[in-house]
């Protein structure tokens, strides 16, 4: 499950993984439920890096108390320059950074989004690439999370 952040509390992202959560009820998801905080809104209204944390922070934290895996996803600068990483260190991090070997983010990183230019068969248009390095389905299923046993 994927949710693009529009939050401009952190109250209101915290209803919206409420939101979310109420979309995923009863289900039983294979891969984390993703927070996108990336919008230059944010920047340009002056948001600061506590603020930003601590909205991520409310998002993953009543997802995770529900018992679902969340993951944070932005593009690397984003996570260098509007978070702070170390008090979203117990959350899985997806970075975005394409055109490059690796990403500018010296975090540890799950997911690597290397290309939004990709294509597949049958799909048409541009396609998001990215590499995966964590078996979620296992993970999943081993820790019982997304409502999985």
């Amino acid at each position: 499950m994927y949710h693009y952040c529009y939050a401009e509390t952190v109250e209101e992202a915290r209803d919206e993984a409420k939101f979310v959560l109420s979309l995923i009820s009863g289900y039983e998801i294979s891969y984390p439920v993703v927070f996108d905080i990336e919008d230059q809104w944010y920047v340009k209204n002056g948001y600061s890096k506590q603020t930003l944390t601590a909205m991520a922070e409310a998002f993953c934290e009543e997802i995770a108390n529900a018992g679902y895996l969340p993951v944070v996803y932005s593009y690397a600068s984003f996570f260098n320059s509007y978070l702070d990483m170390t008090a979203l260190s117990k959350y899985p991090v997806w970075v975005a950074h394409v055109d490059t070997d690796k990403p500018a983010y010296s975090g540890t990183y799950f997911m690597w989004q290397y290309s939004w230019e990709g294509s597949i068969s049958g799909i048409d248009g541009d396609v998001d690439m990215d590499h995966c390095y964590v078996d979620f389905d296992a993970y999943t299923r081993k820790f019982g999370l997304n409502g999985r046993k």
